[in-house]
């Protein structure tokens, strides 16, 4: 009973002093970073060079802007004044090379680090993605209004590849990490699925059949994918898409437009939504807003630094620019923050459900071992 009431008071304390919701999503917070940006009304996607993460590109509706410092400041990589560039991709074994699409003009490349550009030859002219064959380079895939386009050679030359498709409206498409034949794509009517490089396409919609805005791979298990949908949130596959199921808990916004796993640690996955930026920590099954400094929440995309995983970016709409955050370490900051481990150890604690060896972190930067928390607790309960 003793145990059972010092654990009621000790939830209760925890309770009274913060929210745990709003302790992990105010351990983010957005700071612009936008000296440079002239002119921008919406940042649409944002890549960072895996050789050197200082160097960022940033497609816009006025084009290509570049930052060598982390986005401190930016220059104009590439001008455009009637079109918006909706895509980006940075050839991972040549960072210099980066292909631009754009939503009325087609394909362009750079091989000089964004200096200069070429437009490359392809039917295809309002873009949604690029992506790159890790395997192979030269081997380019390119989503449209108009299906899914594939060049062997670097993009000098393109062909279509819409075998299976029932609906040309694609949006995203995705290479799985483990096999570079193996791709999915997001289409208006669902996700289809190919296992030899787009030459045939199968759907692939079992307890989804929505409009897919997005797809990400888990990492570390390929077989797990997030889906996110136009208006139902984020669906989850862990047999690699055989099957799906709803992962939108705490989702407020249902559009999810973009979704980005944290390589470092795939459990954590970021959504960018018409409505806000969220975080999951447990594979998808909760969501929390991390939209605090934003000036606007309508996010595009959320871009994670390949060599620290703790620092941000976000684009936004409507005139708010490139966002920057650091990740707080876990837990939360200010006076008696406590993270949700630390409340759940000193809890089970007191229950005798956890080891007198277990330690907690009442500030984010003292440990307090169970003993001193037991001695306190007593000390209320007069024993």
């Amino acid at each position: 009973m003793h145990r059972l009431l010092a654990a009621l008071f000790l939830a209760a304390f925890f309770h009274a002093s913060f929210s745990i919701a709003d302790c992990l999503a105010d351990s983010i917070e957005w700071h612009p970073v936008n000296s440079g940006l002239n002119g921008v009304a919406n940042s649409n996607i944002i890549v960072i060079d895996p050789a050197n993460s200082q160097t960022i590109y940033a497609g816009t509706d006025v084009g290509v802007f570049k930052s060598v410092n982390g986005g401190t400041s930016w220059s104009v990589s590439m001008s455009t004044t009637r079109w918006d560039v909706t895509a980006l991709t940075i050839v991972p074994s040549d960072p210099q090379t980066v292909y631009a699409g754009t939503w009325n003009t087609g394909v362009f490349r750079s091989v000089d680090g964004g200096t200069s550009w070429v437009g490359l030859d392809i039917t295809n002219s309002f873009i949604d993605d690029i992506r790159i064959d890790p395997s192979n380079t030269r081997i380019i895939y390119v989503c449209s209004g108009i299906g899914v386009s594939k060049s062997a050679d670097g993009g000098t030359t393109w062909k279509a590849i819409n075998t299976g498709f029932a609906n040309k409206l694609t949006g995203f498409l995705t290479i799985d990490p483990s096999n570079p034949q193996h791709l999915y794509v997001g289409a208006w009517d669902g996700l289809y699925e190919s296992v030899n490089g787009g030459e045939n396409w199968g759907a692939v919609n079992t307890g989804s059949t929505v409009a897919t805005c997005h797809l990400a791979f888990d990492p570390v298990a390929p077989q797990t994918i997030y889906a996110g949908s136009c208006g139902k949130g984020v669906y989850k596959s862990v047999n690699g898409g055989k099957n799906w199921s709803s992962s939108s808990s705490g989702l407020t916004d249902l559009d999810a437009d973009y979704l980005t796993v944290d390589p470092s640690n795939p459990q954590t996955i970021y959504a960018a939504t018409p409505g806000g930026a969220f975080r999951s920590t447990n594979g998808g099954s909760s969501w929390i807003a991390i939209n605090k400094g934003f000036t606007s929440t309508f996010i595009y995309m959320v871009a994670i630094d390949p060599a620290d995983s703790r620092i941000l970016y976000a684009g936004t709409s409507g005139g708010g620019g490139i966002f920057k955050a650091t990740v707080a370490p876990a837990g939360c900051s200010g006076s008696g923050a406590s993270t949700i481990v630390d409340v759940q150890n000193a809890i089970n604690m007191l229950l005798g459900l956890a080891q007198p060896s277990t330690c907690i972190d009442l500030d984010g930067n003292n440990h307090v071992s169970v003993y001193e928390l037991q001695k306190a607790t007593n000390s209320f309960l007069g024993r």
